[in-house]
Formats: C-alpha cells, structure tokens, sequence
C-alpha cells in the first residue's frame, strides 16, 4: 500500500492542532484511480505537495520563499521532548509541576492556551494534550522548560536540531511560535513534518487522539 501524499498545510493542521489519525483506515492502489488535473489556484503564498514515501514534490508554489510557521513551530518542541522519553528519560506517566513562567495569565496577548496554572501537577500525557489539542502557548513555555531547563536553551535547542536534521532555513525564536522572528520554507517544514510522523506518531498518536482537553474550569474540543 502507498501511502497517501501530504500536502504542507494538511500534514500542520494535523499534527500542531491535533487532527486524528483513524489506524484502522485502508485504501489500496486499486482505489486509486489515476487523473490529470490543473493545478490548484492556493491564496497562500507558499505550499507543498509531497509524496511521504520516496520524498518526491508534487506541487510547490514558492517553496523556498521564507515564511512563518506561527504554531506549528511546537512541532519541533515536541520533537525534543519525544526524543527524550524515547530515550527513557520521561514517560507520558510522569508527573510534572507547571512552572511560574508557563502560567496562562504570563502567555503573550491573543495566545491560544491550555490554561495552566503555575504549581499544579499534571501528566506530561496531559500538558502534551494541552499543546498539541489546544495549540496552547503556555503548554510549550512549560515543555520547553522541561526540555531544556529555560526558554531560551530550548530555542536554541531547537535550532541545533533543525541544523543536524539539514534544515538551514529553520530559525526558531520562541517555543510557540508566537513571534514573527520564527522561519521556516514550506519545502524543509514538509520535509520535517514528514519526519515528525515517523519518528513522533508512536509516542504522540494517543496524544492527539484525546475527544477535548480539560483545564482550569474549561473544555476544548480537539
């Protein structure tokens, strides 16, 4: 069976704003029934079409021109945390005390939010949920805490990882991807993103899975 192609903003609004993954869903070659088709008029100003498998483009529209991943800049915080409970360092089971800067009432004007509040325990399973269903700002100040020990080390965490991985377009100025000073290009975030999938969904999939996330008195739907 191939897989199915990702388009940049399909495979983003799937894994940052926690789309689900339904496993048990199949479709082989004799489905498929192969079409010519115009391309697609896109008001954005950049995209990607990528077959996940072989790497191939299949559309792009200014694919390297720079651009702003906004939100989905916590992919790649959450790609730093997965790589240390894979390497037994944290579990989705451990308990974890939410830390003053990672407070809903310090996070940035118009911020998406999981509402934590500073000094409640909670599950990684459960601050995770609240980044990856809620896209909450103050969710990733408190991942990036944890990975990193501050803010400002995971930032720079982040954009040693983007270099090792080839991503030299890649500049991350804060763990949410709040601010305009975070870059990116659609052809390396595609490429990213199809490496997130491989390497993360194991862990993440129940994750992004979760109906709604709970917090301080509120009820998001995924």
């Amino acid at each position: 069976m191939k897989r199915c192609s990702f388009i940049i903003l399909a495979v983003l609004c799937l894994c940052a704003c926690g789309g689900r993954i339904d496993s048990s869903f199949n479709i082989s070659d004799a489905d498929i029934t192969p079409v010519s088709a115009p391309a697609p008029e896109l008001r954005c100003r950049s995209a990607v079409l990528m077959d996940y498998d072989t790497g191939t483009v299949l559309y792009s529209k200014e694919p390297l021109a720079p651009i702003a991943p906004a939100s989905m800049a916590k992919l790649m915080t959450t790609y730093l945390l997965v790589e240390k409970i894979k390497a037994g360092e944290y579990s989705l089971d451990d308990v974890i005390t939410v830390p003053p800067e990672a407070d809903f009432r310090k996070a940035p004007p118009q911020s998406s939010l999981a509402f934590l509040e500073a000094g409640t325990k909670i599950t990684l399973r459960h601050l995770l949920t609240g980044l990856m269903v809620c896209s909450g700002n103050d969710a990733a100040t408190a991942v990036a805490i944890l990975v990193a020990g501050s803010v400002d080390a995971c930032v720079g965490a982040m954009n040693s990882k983007a270099q090792e991985l080839g991503f030299a377009s890649f500049e991350f100025v804060d763990p949410a991807g709040y601010y305009d000073g975070n870059v990116v290009n659609a052809l390396e975030f595609c490429r990213f993103c199809c490496i997130y999938i491989r390497d993360c969904y194991d862990v993440m999939g129940p994750v992004i899975n979760e109906p709604r996330f709970a917090s301080y008195n509120t009820t998001q739907p995924n």
